[in-house]
């Protein structure tokens, strides 16, 4: 077996760490086809030069020490003042530095940072934290001294009783999705927040909206507004003509996809629907546009109006000249995955059969295929890849997709 046999092949990698690699380990590593960060230290940075990488998005050198945190971190002044030597630290995620920490505490308790992700600090720290960063790959929020910070990940309802919780005048930090759907008296509110910071969407009832404006600043594109009036619902919804006869609310907001069933009929839609509103995408049949278009808002919600059937692809899956055979008529194409187009399926069947193409996902094709789906093209925010160009996959046997953190 050849030493090439033995080589490994990546698809893509987050984080390759090769301070502590050696000549033979960096050797075992054919190429990798995309690289998110590269982390060196100064004695193995000759070797960064013996990789094949196709992609690279950044590269920092570190000190050998420096420990590898994935996910959260949060330091206070005793946290800094009570190691025996300064931190240096390489953060894949959220750094909080919280309201005691001073600045001679980050001058003499931290060497060295490389930060991916989001930075939160008190206002005075903001410039003598830079400093300390030899790669800062996020947003940095800073708060004023005084009141109590509160930081939460993933997603936080805020509701009157945890918002009562909180300490007054608290700065309040989500890294996720903000809910606020419970209608807040706006003086509790404006005792308990100074200030607000979000890196994720933000859903809102329109009672809240003027208070949550006003803090955001900065950030209102983030802010989703269940109108007043509206059932809020938060998960994905498929509306067909026994939710629309049977539904106590007729004025619906979903927070996530909606879909309307090509079975229901403009005369339900006018008889169950007062309103439609969606944080995420809307997908109607087009024979329904003329009388869903007074209940949406056209102009602030993503509306999609598809012809024929839906054909919806929310998972990795391949398309075949078998799945035409039983369509009646013409299909809008969604994708919102990865999709394969079978090279049995010709160009013209694809123009053919298929009224538009959707593409929020990735699809992989052939160069003609590809032509074909281009002209049906309705919203594209994903990706085409040529299936005629050999893959890292197709030619190597010791091969690995994905990997998030390698360490050689």
């Amino acid at each position: 077996m050849s030493n090439s046999d033995q080589e490994i092949v990546y698809g893509n990698v987050g984080v390759l760490d090769i301070r502590k690699a050696t000549r033979e380990s960096v050797a075992g590593i054919r190429r990798i086809g995309n690289l998110g960060l590269l982390v060196y230290a100064p004695q193995t940075a000759s070797l960064a030069t013996s990789l094949s990488v196709g992609n690279l998005g950044s590269s920092v050198e570190a000190p050998a020490h420096s420990k590898l945190e994935m996910g959260s971190v949060r330091l206070n002044a005793t946290a800094l003042r009570s190691r025996t030597r300064p931190i240096s630290m390489i953060v894949m995620g959220p750094l909080t530095l919280d309201a005691d920490v001073t600045v001679t505490d980050v001058e003499e308790g931290v060497e060295q940072l490389v930060i991916m992700g989001p930075v939160t600090c008190p206002d005075s720290l903001v410039a003598v934290l830079q400093s300390k960063c030899e790669l800062l790959m996020g947003p940095v929020d800073s708060y004023p001294a005084g009141g109590t910070l509160v930081v939460a990940s993933g997603s936080l309802r805020l509701n009157r009783d945890t918002l009562s919780s909180m300490e007054d005048h608290s700065t309040l930090i989500v890294h996720g999705r903000l809910v606020v759907t419970d209608p807040l008296p706006t003086n509790l509110l404006e005792r308990k927040l100074r200030s607000l910071k979000a890196h994720g969407s933000v859903l809102c009832s329109q009672e809240n909206a003027s208070v949550l404006r006003a803090l955001l600043q900065e950030q209102l594109e983030l802010l989703k507004l269940v109108p007043a009036g509206f059932q809020l619902v938060e998960r994905a919804l498929a509306i067909d003509s026994a939710l629309l006869r049977f539904s106590a609310a007729s004025k619906l907001y979903c927070s996530q996809r909606m879909i309307v069933d090509r079975a229901v009929s403009a005369s339900e839609i006018e008889q169950h629907l007062e309103g439609l509103r969606c944080a995420d995408l809307i997908l109607a049949p087009a024979a329904l546009r003329d009388a869903l278009a007074p209940k949406c808002d056209l102009i602030n919600d993503q509306v999609l109006f598809y012809e024929g059937e839906l054909w919806l692809e929310e998972a990795s899956s391949k398309l075949t000249e078998e799945r035409f055979a039983y369509l009646d008529g013409v299909a809008t194409l969604f994708v919102d995955a990865a999709l394969e187009i079978d090279a049995g399926v010709t160009p013209e069947l694809l123009a053919g059969k298929l009224a538009q193409v959707h593409n929020f996902g990735t699809i992989t094709c052939t160069p003609a295929q590809m032509s074909a789906l281009r002209a049906r093209l309705g919203r594209n925010e994903g990706m085409f890849i040529d299936s005629s160009q050999p893959e890292i996959d197709q030619e190597d046997a010791n091969k690995i997709g994905n990997i998030g953190y390698l360490a050689l």
